[in-house]
């Protein structure tokens, strides 16, 4: 009697766990699927904005502006002008290298070369250059190579030779009514170390003073002098 009691009295109990259990199953899935996540009072309820989670924004690339020089240099200066033409003048070029002032004359020839002449530096063995200027006749470029020797037959080293490159960049501008100058800076050509400024640089016609008005009329026959290009 008392075992049939206890019997009903676990059945009756485990009925009603089981009730109990699936109605807060209920009300908990219930509250879960009502319930929105928590976004400030501020916040629109695309937690994306305006744009979609799958758009995608375009962004603009920065790209600084060219330090090339960008000028249309006549080598052979067969566009130039006589204006404001270095073709077929004779100038004095100043190097200021280091504390080193070197002054050399020069001789800038139709065809784009350069004659060199005397100059108050190191003697070079020869000495070979070009030239030229853009069309607008604003920019002047050169380039000078220099033959040096050293050492003689009778010491144990010998007699041997090097070359010195330097490149010319410069403005062109016009001193007093018609006298052309040019200034600039100088770079070292070198194979191992490349590119360097290594001074500056400046040109002053003396074509007029070297010959006379008159004769500097005709320069373009005043080719003489003691010219070291080989």
């Amino acid at each position: 009697m008392i075992a049939s009691r206890i019997q009903s009295t676990i059945i009756l109990s485990a009925i009603l766990f089981i009730e109990f259990h699936a109605e807060a199953f209920s009300i908990i899935s219930m509250s879960l699927q009502q319930k929105e996540p928590f976004r400030p009072s501020n916040m629109s309820s695309n937690p994306y904005g305006n744009a979609s989670p799958t758009s995608t924004s375009t962004s603009t690339t920065y790209s600084p502006p060219s330090t090339d020089i960008d000028i249309d240099i006549d080598i052979n200066n067969e566009k130039i002008s006589n204006n404001n033409s270095c073709s077929s003048l004779y100038f004095q070029l100043e190097e200021r290298e280091d504390k080193d002032t070197c002054t050399t004359e020069l001789f800038l020839k139709k065809d784009g070369t350069v004659a060199v002449f005397d100059s108050d530096g190191p003697p070079p063995i020869s000495a070979t250059g070009t030239w030229g200027q853009s069309t607008d006749q604003k920019f002047f470029i050169m380039n000078i190579k220099r033959k040096f020797g050293t050492g003689s037959d009778g010491r144990d080293m010998g007699e041997f030779c090097f070359e010195v490159e330097r490149s010319y960049e410069g403005t062109i501008m016009t001193v007093g009514e018609k006298t052309l100058a040019v200034e600039g800076v100088m770079h070292l050509v070198d194979d191992l170390m490349g590119d360097l400024k290594v001074g500056f640089f400046s040109m002053i016609d003396t074509t007029a003073a070297k010959f006379g008005e008159d004769e500097g009329d005709n320069k373009d026959e005043l080719k003489g002098g003691m010219s070291l290009t080989t």
